[in-house]
């Protein structure tokens, strides 16, 4: 199971699924396969047979109308010609017919419409001056709007790059997207750059297998394997703490608190610390009692903390999951159990009070306040092939079995209700998201998407993608190939 995470840890998920970090991706090891048409009303003339009338009017002289009688011979001739074109036949009464409705037809529709023309304006020249501002300013709106539905349902597929960082060699060297700025760290050291790239602060040190832990406030990276963690903030250093036993695992709260899970040949224990690295909670698990533990989540506050351990009973894989409260020091830790078939390898706090559990067939939503409640569990035949989530949504990638898209992605809210299903055929590698883009991609092509479905962008890229996230502002990502770290805004 491929998972990510907001904010993205692309150490995470190079070291627990072989990608590269800045996703947070579970993968796992076999995924499955509006016109009614409205016609006018035309006023159409026919051709009558023509009047004897005696009177005809000519133009005067002095542009008046001179009116005079006919002539007697003129009037016979007048009646010769009428008596002869009744008696042409229907041929050419009808032919005459259709050729003046048709023209009449066209004469109505075209003075229909200058009427209509005529008619506006003159009601807009019968408007006050606020008034005429009013319409005006409606009609600008009504385009604005209009403009705004055009750019927003567009997908784009080019990009400018807006800022660039040349890799160099060392193409080990990880990055990770935090709120104020951009960490990047390697097996040398660990350095932040503002969102003008300029350096904040940077530390020198040796690990052999470094493993990172954002929030909004603090940044901490241990040796998995080893013994040492390092805390910073925006500023720069300001913690570090040794264990006492080899580091596995570690999160770090909105307060800097870390909580480490510590792997010993006695047993595991999940230590939680302060900044200065005093001990502040230290829970034993052993495999006979507890299980091993799978995956931790600590609340942005540091006051509760989520565990799984998994144990095998009776040739079952089974997890226990554990929620603890360290808010009162005299109570007891341990507030609510579980027991979940197959794996749990993903839990996080969404925000303060609620919790998603990630296991083999979905996920369950806990609400955790003074006591834990399950919310819901959300539940799949499918095999789920990646997940992640923000603080407000929760994603499942699946294979799509119709003519949709070869892969479908499914969102739910935090109450565990679906919200909507994004189609896709390319395939992809990894993911990555944050509270507005979902970024899924491979090392030759990125698609994003938004929450409500609809999508931003579908670029190709000449380099080999190592890396894709969204950037701080809207339309713009990161793009990390094996030369350069890019910045790009679409277009």
């Amino acid at each position: 199971m491929e998972e990510s995470k907001d904010p993205k840890s692309e150490q995470t998920a190079r070291e627990e699924t072989g990608q590269q970090p800045g996703t947070q991706s579970d993968r796992s090891p076999e995924p499955p396969e509006w016109m009614k048409r409205s016609a006018a009303q035309s006023r159409s003339s026919s051709d009558d047979v023509p009047s004897r009338k005696t009177v005809i009017s000519v133009p005067s002289m002095d542009h008046g109308t001179v009116e005079r009688r006919k002539e007697p011979a003129e009037d016979a001739a007048e009646g010769q010609k009428s008596a002869a074109a009744a008696d042409s036949g229907g041929h050419g009464a009808g032919a005459g017919r259709g050729r003046d409705a048709g023209a009449g037809r066209g004469r109505d529709a075209g003075a229909g419409r200058g009427r209509l023309t005529d008619t506006a304006a003159k009601k807009f020249r019968g408007l006050d001056s606020v008034q005429k501002v009013m319409v005006i300013g409606l009609l600008i709106l009504a385009a604005i709007l209009l403009f705004a539905v055009y750019k927003n349902n567009q997908v784009y597929t080019s990009y400018e790059v807006e800022n660039q960082i040349s890799r160099g060699d060392d193409t080990s060297v990880y990055y990770q997207i935090v709120k104020d700025g951009m960490i990047r760290y390697s097996n040398n050291g660990i350095a932040m750059t503002n969102k003008s790239g300029i350096e904040v602060w940077d530390q020198t040190f040796e690990m052999s297998s470094p493993i990172i832990a954002v929030s909004d406030s603090y940044t901490a990276i241990g040796d998995r394997g080893a013994n040492s963690i390092y805390i910073f903030n925006d500023l720069g250093q300001c913690g570090k703490m040794t264990t006492d036993v080899p580091l596995q695992d570690i999160r770090i709260s909105d307060q800097g608190v870390v909580a480490a899970v510590l792997t010993d040949t006695d047993g595991n224990y999940i230590n939680l610390y302060d900044k200065s690295g005093n001990v502040l909670v230290s829970v034993k698990a052993t495999l006979e009692n507890t299980g091993y533990p799978e995956t931790i989540a600590l609340s942005p506050d540091g006051t509760h903390l989520v565990a799984t351990y998994l144990k095998v009973s009776g040739g079952s894989v089974q997890s226990d999951l554990v929620f603890y409260d360290f808010s009162d020091t005299a109570g007891d830790k341990e507030i609510y159990s579980e027991t979940v078939d197959g794996l749990c390898p993903k839990a996080d706090f969404m925000n303060e009070s609620r919790v998603v559990v990630f296991n083999e067939k979905g996920c369950s939503l806990y609400s955790v306040d003074a006591a834990v409640k399950k919310a819901q569990d959300i539940k799949f035949d499918d095999s789920i092939r990646s997940v992640f989530q923000n603080s407000q949504e929760i994603g499942f990638i699946f294979k799509n079995s119709d003519d949709k898209g070869k892969y479908r992605i499914e969102l739910y809210d935090l109450s565990g209700k679906k919200n909507t299903d994004i189609y896709f055929d390319m395939d992809y590698s990894q993911i990555s998201c944050d509270d507005d883009d979902i970024v899924v991609y491979n090392s030759s092509q990125v698609l994003a998407y938004r929450y409500n479905g609809r999508q931003t962008f579908d670029g190709k890229f000449e380099g080999r993608i190592t890396s894709a996230m969204p950037s701080w502002e809207a339309g713009m990502y990161w793009i990390a190939d094996d030369s350069y770290l890019s910045e790009i805004r679409i277009k």
